[in-house]
């Protein structure tokens, strides 16, 4: 592949193969090429002139010049006689060295580096046959070229299969890759880059093309702009930057993609780009993957490329060099961009909401959603419903028993709160690494506490009730109850004034807190009655059935009152007497 540039800069590369003509005509020869005009086949008029040397070397004296004017080139193909031979000239021996110019151009005509010399024809018995060939030797028959120009095939007499060889000389020339270009003539390795693969489709624009435009993307070829990248099909594709820095990048079909990023990837889809340095998309149309090690796929799913790069080709920038790197994005067929806003994230616009489900007996097909997230471990037996609830955030199914767990290390708070966005009130329950405590908050305060040993804890009551409350003999909070039916082997209460009589009523200060108050001591309380107190789970003595002791003062009200009512018999009876003795002695 050779370069040279004309005076309006553009590229042009010509890949020559000179022919002897026929030995009736050996002093006749025919001059091919093909010409490629900024990496695509040329079409339009240009000024050639063939000089004829008698060697290679760049001092070697031109022996005969060939002026061709105003040449009309279509699809790069050249096709020239060379006649009248100088007479003592050994054609064989001949080097021809192109030079070109545009055909409205005054100027001189620019040189094509390098001269190529006469080929001389395959002799009959060596061509290739149309129905195959039988005993060939690989390494001394094959189709192809021997010097460094291109191999074209072509279909309909255009350009269809392009091989371009890439020559270094380190120290000697060694061709070190080649290029394959197949299908449409537009379809180019641009400024000839080398390693580049590009497997078919391409367009030629023009506008009778019957391909018309797809979602607003002409017909145009596929190109490669970096070393080693592919481009398997599809049209408008194109892969790598100019500049060399998308090596490696490839575009699996469709139309419009762009993997512009070093190793990054498009694997189909409409008008999609992958910026990032080993970014993919997915699939999809006009999604881009903008930051490095990037992801996305679906309609218009964006990850934000780096400052480098630049808000036109995606989306606004990141703010710094690498984009939202290593984020995952994820859109749903919504008609709207659906933009990243960091890195390191994975990002899903599913507005028909979001089921994870486990392989389930036979069953094939996803659970309908009961919310916008939902976790289908086990099948729960209840009906699924139309459409996912408009108020249901999260659902999660099973078979069996269901749990959500919240793992966290030692020492450290872990729970679920409830808050407003934006809203420091928040509500919800916290278990506390600390003293593993269950934590019950409401408007940001802790409301109750259950202790790791059973014991609950209330710091606010209300003001004023008229319920009270009990435990159970199941140790559960109940209201207090003495109905009959719950209540066997009912007989009068032993205790009474004696017991009353022998309580000790004190006053003392809590340990606690330091707070006064009164009562009994319940190690006292207990040597007169178990009944009257409470045992904690030691069996120490821990409280004072305060309740109880109604039942007690009960018994001794009624001892007293029994009293009360002998006595006053006693006294109605010693009133009676005395009354009858003051008549007796009033008779005397």
């Amino acid at each position: 592949m050779i370069r040279f540039r004309l005076p309006r800069h553009r590229v042009l590369l010509a890949l020559v193969l000179l022919l002897a003509a026929p030995a009736a005509m050996a002093q006749d020869l025919r001059y091919s090429a093909q010409l490629q005009d900024g990496g695509r086949a040329a079409n339009g008029r240009y000024d050639l002139r063939i000089d004829g040397y008698a060697g290679a070397g760049a001092d070697d004296l031109a022996m005969t010049t060939y002026l061709f004017d105003d040449v009309a080139i279509v699809d790069g193909r050249v096709e020239l006689e060379l006649a009248s031979l100088p007479t003592d000239a050994d054609p064989q021996a001949l080097w021809f060295g192109l030079s070109v110019r545009d055909a409205d151009q005054v100027v001189d005509h620019v040189a094509v580096p390098g001269r190529q010399q006469i080929v001389t024809p395959t002799v009959i018995g060596q061509c290739w046959s149309s129905v195959g060939d039988t005993g060939s030797n690989p390494d001394t028959n094959f189709l192809g070229t021997i010097d460094d120009t291109d191999l074209v095939l072509r279909t309909a007499n255009v350009q269809s299969l392009r091989i371009e060889p890439t020559i270094f000389s380190i120290p000697t020339p060694l061709v070190v890759t080649a290029s394959v270009i197949g299908g449409s003539s537009a379809n180019a390795a641009v400024n000839g880059v080398r390693g580049v693969s590009i497997g078919g489709g391409g367009s030629v624009p023009h506008a009778s093309n019957p391909d018309g435009t797809f979602f607003g993307i002409a017909p145009n070829g596929n190109r490669a702009f970096s070393p080693y990248t592919t481009i398997a099909g599809g049209y408008a594709n194109s892969a790598g930057t100019d500049g060399g820095i998308g090596t490696f990048a490839s575009v699996g079909g469709g139309a419009g993609n762009h993997a512009g990023g070093g190793n990054s990837v498009v694997v189909g889809g409409i008008g999609n780009l992958a910026q990032g340095s080993t970014s993919t998309v997915g699939g999809g149309s006009f999604s881009c993957a903008g930051g490095d090690q990037s992801w996305a796929a679906g309609r218009r799913a964006k990850v934000r490329p780096g400052t480098a790069v630049g808000a036109a080709q995606c989306t606004a920038n990141s703010g710094d060099s690498n984009g939202d790197e290593g984020s995952f994005v994820w859109a749903d067929n919504t008609n709207a961009d659906f933009v990243s806003n960091g890195g390191n994230r994975v990002l899903v616009r599913a507005s028909g909401g979001v089921v994870m489900q486990a392989a389930i007996a036979a069953e094939s097909v996803a659970r309908a959603p009961r919310g916008y997230f939902n976790v289908v471990r086990g099948d729960s037996g209840t009906a699924q419903p139309a459409s996912p609830s408009a108020t249901v955030l999260a659902s999660f199914e099973n078979d069996s028993d269901a749990f959500i767990s919240v793992v966290a290390p030692a020492n450290v708070n872990r729970g679920l709160v409830f808050a407003d966005p934006g809203s420091a009130n928040r509500g919800g329950l916290v278990y506390t690494g600390v003293d593993n405590s269950l934590q019950f908050l409401a408007n940001g305060s802790t409301r109750m506490t259950l202790r790791s040993d059973g014991r609950l804890h209330l710091p606010t009551l209300a003001a004023a009730g008229s319920t009270a409350l009990c435990r159970n003999a199941s140790n559960e909070i109940s209201t207090c109850s003495s109905s009959l039916r719950y209540k066997d082997a009912i007989e009068p209460l032993a205790l009474g004034l004696g017991t009353i009589e022998a309580l000790r009523a004190v006053q003392y200060q809590w340990t606690a807190d330091g707070m006064a108050d009164i009562g009994f001591v319940a190690e006292e309380v207990a040597a007169l009655d178990e009944r009257l107190i409470t045992r904690n789970a030691a069996g120490e003595v821990e409280g004072v059935k305060y309740d109880r002791i109604s039942a007690v003062l009960a018994a001794a009200v009624q001892t007293l009152s029994a009293r009360e009512q002998q006595q006053r018999s006693e006294l109605d009876e010693l009133k009676a007497r005395l009354a009858k003795l003051e008549s007796r002695l009033g008779d005397r």
